[in-house]
């Protein structure tokens, strides 16, 4: 919309005819937004002062200052128009939900059309960005605020989030085309691949027993932060490259000593494939008690899962296996297609056994053998059992000197290894972990040396 044609009362009017995206302002900031377009048609017949028109434009102004400064997000354009976008990305509404779950090809030629007009609405409204609406302000107030422009976020890591990076691409299409009408297509494929509401918006949750509670600021670890085990992780990484294109995947154990990266792995690679709708769900042993009703809600999802269970174990008279038996297999429900789950443990079986169920113990059990079966049986439900075995001195000196030069340290070859070395030892054994220690130390350590020396 041009400048000469832009009027507080086309911008309710526009605000008015949505029907698909009505939800979109809802939110606070866009009801300070339509606030101060209120106020601005009626100054024009005189039937407010300048002191409301400022207090709106005040609202308007702190309510997109928190959520820009606040946050790790670089708006994509104008603040007031990023917000919007965000809002229309996250918006569960039947076209987004359709798109979706089937695509744009299986909807009907009416929900397409309504859904264009509603994003043209939209873009009347994100036209008035931080010049437009000071200027109006001023016209009224006679005073002109300093505008939102030039809002500035925390810094963040969002352009090494796949998720974060497949929002900005939809927002900057809509940004640079005039007529958001255009773009629905763009728009649907957004949703078919990543989803609507908090799957579209989160790449991480929590199960809480109850519901998903989204994760902010997930663990941003990447394959190439864990050297030493290319060969686990391409395994890892194939089976869930699979599953995310449709085509039969395993469940997956990983098991092995305490810190040889089984749960960075998981979460490497949901990172790298987040980019393509995968997303990771995180379930505590509490949480096992409530699996199939956490199966039933992810069922109902376009999105697919990795249901991610980190250092499973059981003692043998807890009984929460037998639920996660049931999930993975052999339930009358069975696991949603939609679903994979991932598991880390220090046990390979996973349910401690005791010489009292071996065949041929002194045992008051009158199957022995089948109580020894039932217990086993948990982990030969995964179908991808992979070891983690700590390295050997080669190996974990090779992973030192690649996490160095990831992270820049700068120090003679001989003197790293025999660091390296020693902080081993005390350390009492290596791992990825001891070695991620020790870079991490000697990080903090040249830093602070850095800064002494500029005092």
């Amino acid at each position: 919309m041009t400048r000469e044609k832009r009027s507080p009362a086309a911008a309710r009017q526009a605000a008015h005819r949505l029907v698909l995206y009505a939800g979109v302002l809802d939110d606070p900031a866009c009801q300070a937004f339509l606030r101060l377009m209120e106020l601005l048609d009626q100054s024009r017949g005189g039937w407010t002062g300048s002191e409301p028109v400022w207090e709106a434009y005040a609202k308007l102004f702190r309510l997109l200052a928190a959520g820009v400064e606040l946050g790790t997000q670089v708006p994509t354009a104008d603040p007031w128009q990023d917000l919007l976008l965000e809002r229309v990305l996250e918006d569960e509404n039947p076209f987004s939900l359709k798109a979706a779950a089937a695509g744009l090809e299986a909807m009907g030629p009416s929900l397409v059309a309504q859904a264009r007009e509603d994003l043209r609405c939209l873009a009347e409204l994100a036209a008035w960005d931080s010049d437009a609406v000071t200027e109006a302000v001023a016209a009224v107030t006679g005073t002109r605020p300093l505008g939102w422009a030039d809002l500035r976020p925390h810094p963040g890591a969002e352009a090494e989030d796949p998720l974060a990076a497949a929002r900005r691409h939809v927002k900057v299409r809509l940004v640079q085309t005039p007529d958001w009408g255009l773009c629905v297509g763009d728009l649907a494929g957004h949703y078919r691949t990543h989803g609507t509401g908090l799957f579209g918006r989160f790449r991480a949750f929590r199960w809480d027993g109850e519901k998903l509670v989204p994760v902010p600021q997930p663990d941003p670890v990447r394959l190439s932060d864990l050297p030493g085990y290319a060969r686990h992780h391409q395994q890892l990484l194939a089976n869930t490259e699979r599953f995310v294109r449709g085509l039969p995947a395993h469940n997956a154990l990983l098991f092995g000593p305490a810190g040889t990266g089984k749960s960075s792995a998981v979460k490497a690679v949901a990172h790298e494939l987040a980019g393509a709708g995968l997303r990771l769900v995180e379930v505590s042993r509490d949480g096992l008690r409530s699996l199939p009703k956490a199966m039933e809600l992810l069922a109902a999802a376009s999105n697919r899962f990795i249901l991610f269970i980190d250092d499973l174990s059981f003692d043998d008279h807890e009984t929460e296996y037998k639920a996660l038996k049931a999930c993975l297999e052999g339930s009358a429900a069975g696991r949603p297609a939609n679903v994979l789950v991932y598991a880390t443990s220090n046990r390979r079986h996973l349910v401690r056994q005791r010489v009292s169920e071996r065949p041929g113990a002194t045992t008051d059990e009158l199957h022995p053998q089948d109580a020894m079966a039932e217990k086993l049986s948990l982990a030969e439900r995964f179908g991808l059992r992979i070891a983690f075995y700590p390295p050997d001195q080669q190996a974990y000196l090779d992973m030192v000197e690649a996490l160095a030069r990831r992270a820049g340290v700068e120090m003679e070859r001989d003197e790293l290894i025999r660091r390296a070395l020693a902080f081993e030892r005390e350390q009492g054994g290596r791992s990825g972990r001891t070695a991620r220690r020790f870079i991490d130390d000697l990080r903090a350590e040249q830093a602070l040396a850095g800064d002494r020396s500029s005092l």
